[in-house]
């Protein structure tokens, strides 16, 4: 489940998070937690699941014992940030 703590930790500050964003996100990362390998690969391992009816993304990659979350991209923002965020 993703809170506004962790929203806030990515911001910097405290945003204002609509309820309905959040149970979006939180559906998405429950189907990724049920079916993780039933989204598109983006790269050699890198996968990226939409979240419904919001222009965002949440790109994972899943390991032998977990299922590793690099963020909740915008659409318009640049492809190539969770790449950055995967390999620092």
């Amino acid at each position: 489940m993703i809170s506004t703590r962790l929203t806030s930790g990515i911001t910097g500050k405290r945003p204002i998070v609509p309820p309905a964003f959040l149970a979006a996100v939180n559906a998405c990362l429950a189907t990724i937690q049920c079916h993780p390998q039933a989204f598109m690969l983006v790269d050699r391992t890198m996968r990226r699941a939409l979240v419904r009816r919001f222009p965002y993304a949440i790109f994972y990659e899943i390991e032998p014992r977990q299922i590793v979350v690099y963020g909740v991209f915008h659409g318009a923002r640049n492809p190539n940030a969770w790449r950055r965020r995967r390999d620092a």
